[in-house]
């Protein structure tokens, strides 16, 4: 049985320690809140004053907690042998993905991120043959802000390097307005070295929000399911169930960092 630590930014009721643990069959090994005010005075789990009481204790690492402590966070606990479980990657530009893994390969720890891109079906690996994906995202509400751009970016461009092998040759993109830092429509198209490629089409404003994959092969349409969870805790659940099971399509830092190059690559040609 595992010992897993939790290390959040605040606390709430909803808190889903308790299920997690249960589903994952581990042990509650303590708990660190980055915000204590936002504890109550009735609580079940007494947390840490340190966060390196925390790690010293457990043997995984689920980290929520704000961008600006994440960085440190997650460096401490590679260091100390622990597996970081990481919500996702706001807060962690290229650099800084780019030196956590120079760190975990060093050291041999894995990093998990929980919320990173779509869930596929179980039996999907990234494909082999040269493939055409297509991807489209409609939004109803108007994107105001780039940070709200950046989720879905994130999110959608995640979900397609799934189906690759992370060899990213060329990336293509085309807004409207054109030279726009938020474009109202979106056109990306990014070829990999085995002569596969993705298109991406965004677009705001629209009747109906949706998101749909579509994946060409030689001679057929392959049917790709999609997870359209958009509860974080269900998919943090699933990712520690699929890390202790050894799925070879856990969600790494290898996809986390080429999915920050890529929106690297996407914002530098927007903003052209």
């Amino acid at each position: 049985m595992q010992k897993i630590g939790f290390a959040i930014n605040s606390f709430s009721e909803n808190n889903p320690i308790d299920t997690i643990l249960t589903n994952t069959n581990s042990q509650f090994a303590g708990l660190w809140v980055e915000e204590p005010s936002s504890i109550n005075e009735i609580i079940k789990y007494k947390p840490e004053n340190r966060i390196d009481d925390l790690m010293d204790n457990c043997e995984m690492l689920i980290i929520d907690c704000s961008a600006q402590q994440k960085f440190e966070i997650i460096s401490k606990a590679i260091k100390k042998g622990v597996v970081p479980i990481v919500n996702n990657i706001d807060g962690l530009n290229t650099a800084a993905l780019f030196l956590l893994q120079q760190l975990a390969n060093e050291i041999g720890v894995n990093i998990v991120f929980a919320n990173l891109g779509y869930e596929l079906n179980k039996n999907q690996t990234a494909l082999e043959l040269p493939f055409i994906g297509h991807l489209k995202r409609s939004v109803r509400e108007s994107i105001n802000t780039e940070e709200d751009l950046l989720r879905y970016l994130k999110n959608d461009i995640a979900t397609a390097l799934k189906i690759s092998k992370l060899d990213v040759r060329k990336t293509r993109v085309y807004g409207l307005p054109a030279c726009s830092s938020i474009p109202i429509s979106l056109m990306i198209m990014v070829d990999f070295s085995n002569n596969s490629v993705f298109t991406y089409t965004f677009q705001q404003n629209t009747a109906l929000s949706n998101f749909e994959l579509e994946v060409l092969l030689t001679d057929s349409s392959k049917n790709i399911s999609i997870s359209f969870s958009e509860h974080n805790d269900d998919n943090l659940r699933e990712t520690l169930q699929n890390f202790q099971n050894n799925f070879q399509n856990i969600k790494n830092i290898e996809l986390a960092l080429e999915t920050s190059r890529l929106i690297d690559s996407i914002l530098s040609k927007i903003n052209q």
